[in-house]
């Protein structure tokens, strides 16, 4: 071989470690090889439901003049103080076709059910259910662990088998650091954190203060 052929082969090498050591870094090691460089295990738009956006189910028409990022975790309870607030401006603002909400999970690394509930949810969202198990979790925030996501799937008509096996796999977490990736690029710190058009709200708000962010933005 000769000696240049030799160095290019090296060089090469070095840059295929260097890459999957970046990937192995951020994704840890539930991320496959053939997942790491788009930041998720699977081909999240093939296994989910309809009613996503680059991997975050949305709710409201995809021409809905504001859009609102949603950055929660289903352990926080002022996202859950913000999740009631959020479904009245469900009632008036996205349901007549104003706003669209987009949801991204921001699992906050001090809570111990806030990751799996979140990978749980997107197992849901594989059947169908992602809206109605969010719910639940928030109405029932204080039940979160493996044994309740299971009933839960059950109360909902899911194949709890296959719901299982998708949760014990981790299987979205690829799709949940994509999330998170997102929310720390538009500034995200904590939650519940909102985008509105590009514009970032933090912390919890009054139903009528909200609007005026959304108002301003019609």
């Amino acid at each position: 071989m000769r000696r240049s052929t030799f160095y290019n082969w090296v060089i090469f090498l070095l840059v295929v470690g260097l890459v999957v050591s970046w990937a192995w870094f951020l994704f840890g090691d539930d991320v496959s090889l053939s997942g790491a460089f788009i930041g998720a295990e699977v081909d999240v738009e093939v296994d989910l439901e309809e009613g996503l956006v680059d991997g975050s189910y949305y709710l409201g028409s995809l021409d809905a003049p504001v859009v609102v990022e949603i950055f929660s975790d289903f352990e926080c309870p002022y996202c859950k103080t913000a999740w009631s607030v959020l479904k009245k401006v469900e009632t008036e603002y996205v349901n007549s076709g104003k706003v669209r909400f987009v949801f991204n999970h921001f699992p906050l690394d001090f809570h111990e059910n806030a990751e799996n509930a979140a990978l749980a949810s997107l197992c849901a969202g594989e059947q169908g259910s992602f809206w109605d198990f969010h719910d639940k979790l928030f109405e029932n925030q204080g039940s979160l662990s493996d044994s309740y996501y299971s009933d839960l799937a059950l109360d909902l008509g899911l194949d709890v088998e296959n719901f299982e096996v998708c949760v014990n796999s981790r299987k979205y977490y690829g799709l949940v650091r994509m999330n998170i990736a997102k929310g720390e690029g538009v500034g995200v710190t904590g939650t519940p954190a909102f985008s509105i058009n590009g514009e970032l709200v933090s912390g919890v708000h009054e139903y009528e203060d909200f609007i005026v962010y959304i108002e301003n933005k019609l």
